[in-house]
C-alpha cells in the first residue's frame, strides 16, 4: 500500500511499551504483515498475520499466508512493514521454525506513518507558538498548574510539542527516558487550555502518544518532544484558524521589528527598552533549568500584561497619570520592545524620558512579579469599569 506522506505524520518511537501497544492493538486488528528481504539482488515477498505476542519471551510470531517458500538465514537483514498505522521496522537474527513461523525479538525502535484526514501543519521551533496544558483537578479549592509547551506541528485530532527536560518532568512526573523500563508516558491525560491564540472548549482532553528526546541542535538543557492525540478533534474551522493566526503573527512580527527601528530614531531612545521573542524564550528557560517556582507564573503575567499595545492614545495617558512611572517600568521591563515603545510613544517626552531611565535599572525577579500584580489588579478594575480595552480591535476606539 502507497502512503501519500504530504498527508502522513512519519515519526520514530523507542518506547518499548508504545511499540508493545502498537502490536497488541495491530493483532487485534488483524492487521496484514509484509515482509521483504533481497538474495542476490532479487526481492523476495511474504505477506503474514500476527498469530501471538509473548511478552515474556518478547517473540513475535507471523504466521505466513503464501506458500512461497522463505529463504532466511540469520545474519539476513528483513523489512517488515505492518498495515496498522504502517508500522515498519528492519530485523536480522530471525528464526524461522518447522512451521514455516518466523519469529523474533520485539523490535526495539519503530517507524510510524500515520496517515491523516486533515493535512498536518509543521512549524520552526523557534516561531514559538504555544501550547497550554493542565491536568484535571477534582478538588474545586485546589489551584490548577498550567504547563507551557511549543507548538511544532498540529492535525485535527492531534499535535507535536516541545518541553524542557525540567517541565517534563514537572507535568508528567520523574519519567526518565534514558531508562527503557522507567514509567512510560503513553495514555496519560492532559487538559488543554489553549493552543497558540486559540481558546478552547472548558473541558478538552488529550492522552499523551509518545515522548522523546527532541532532535535540535541547541544548548543548554535536553528538550523533549511530546505526541499528543485530541479526544474529540479540533473543527476544521478552529483548525485553519490556528494555521491563519500564526501566518499573521510572522507578518505582524516583521512588520512591528521594522516599526521598532522607526520610532527608536524618531523618538531618540536609547540603552535598555524591552526583550526579543527570542531573548523572552531565552529567559524562561534558563529559569526552567534552574527549577525557579515562578518561572510559569511570570510567563502568564507577560503575556497579560503585553495585551496593553492595544490600548489607545488617551488609554496610555491616563496609565501613565494614575500609575508611578517606576512601577510602570519594573513591571514591563521583561515586556517585548514592540509593546514598551508602543506604550510610551504616545506620552509625554518628560514622561518617556523617566520610564527609560527606570526601565534601565535590574530587579529581582521577585520584586518584578509582585509589581506586575499589582498593576494586572489595576489593569482588572478599569475594564470591569469599562475606562480600558485590551483587544486587537481597541486601537479603532477612541474613548
Amino acid at each position: 500500500m502507497n502512503v501519500d506522506l504530504k498527508n502522513a505524520d512519519v515519526r520514530n518511537t523507542t518506547d518499548l511499551e508504545e511499540i508493545s501497544n502498537l502490536f497488541e492493538l495491530a493483532k487485534q486488528n488483524d492487521a496484514t504483515v509484509n515482509i521483504w528481504y533481497f538474495i542476490d539482488g532479487k526481492r523476495k515477498v511474504h505477506f503474514g498475520k500476527l498469530i501471538e505476542i509473548d511478552d515474556g519471551k518478547t517473540l513475535i510470531q507471523i504466521e505466513l499466508e503464501d506458500d512461497n517458500p522463505i529463504q532466511i538465514s540469520r545474519d539476513l537483514e528483513v523489512f517488515f512493514r505492518v498495515d496498522f498505522q504502517n508500522m515498519i521496522f528492519k530485523k536480522s537474527h530471525i528464526f524461522v521454525d518447522k512451521k514455516g513461523q518466523v519469529n523474533f525479538p520485539t523490535p526495539t525502535s519503530l517507524r510510524l506513518i500515520e496517515r491523516r484526514k486533515q493535512p498536518r501543519f509543521i512549524y520552526l521551533y523557534n516561531d514559538h507558538k504555544e501550547f497550554v496544558f493542565g491536568h484535571d483537578v477534582q478538588d474545586i479549592d485546589k489551584k490548577e498548574k498550567l504547563y507551557f509547551s511549543k507548538l511544532i506541528n498540529i492535525s485535527d485530532n492531534g499535535a507535536g510539542i516541545v518541553m524542557s527536560e525540567t517541565s517534563f518532568k514537572n507535568a508528567f512526573g520523574e519519567i526518565d527516558l534514558d531508562n527503557s523500563d522507567s514509567e512510560s508516558i503513553a495514555g496519560k491525560k492532559i487538559k488543554v487550555k489553549s493552543i497558540t491564540d486559540q481558546k478552547l472548549p472548558e473541558n478538552f482532553f488529550a492522552n499523551a502518544v509518545y515522548s522523546v528526546f527532541y532532535d535540535d541542535e541547541s544548548e543548554g538543557e535536553r528538550e523533549i518532544r511530546i505526541g499528543v492525540k485530541f479526544d474529540e478533534a479540533i473543527p476544521q474551522l478552529e483548525y485553519h484558524s490556528i494555521n491563519e493566526t500564526n501566518r499573521q503573527k510572522l507578518e505582524r512580527e516583521k512588520r512591528q521589528s521594522q516599526e521598532i527601528k522607526a520610532l527608536l530614531n524618531e523618538l531618540n531612545i536609547q540603552g535598555y527598552h524591552g526583550m526579543t521573542v527570542g531573548e523572552q524564550e531565552a529567559l524562561f528557560k534558563k529559569l526552567t533549568k534552574e527549577e525557579d517556582k515562578n518561572v510559569e507564573e511570570l510567563r502568564t503575567n507577560i503575556e497579560s500584561l503585553e495585551q496593553l499595545e492595544y490600548l489607545t492614545k488617551s488609554m496610555k495617558i491616563k496609565l501613565f497619570q494614575e500609575m508611578k512611572v517606576s512601577s510602570l517600568a519594573i513591571a514591563l521591563r521583561l515586556c517585548r520592545k514592540f509593546v514598551i515603545i508602543s506604550l510610551i510613544k504616545d506620552i509625554s517626552e518628560n514622561l518617556r524620558e523617566e520610564f527609560i531611565y527606570e526601565i534601565q535599572r535590574k530587579q529581582p525577579l521577585s520584586k518584578v512579579i509582585e509589581v506586575q500584580k499589582q498593576l494586572l489588579k489595576y489593569i482588572s478594575e478599569k475594564e470591569k469599569s469599562g475606562d480600558i480595552y485590551l483587544d486587537s480591535e481597541s486601537f479603532n476606539k477612541e474613548v
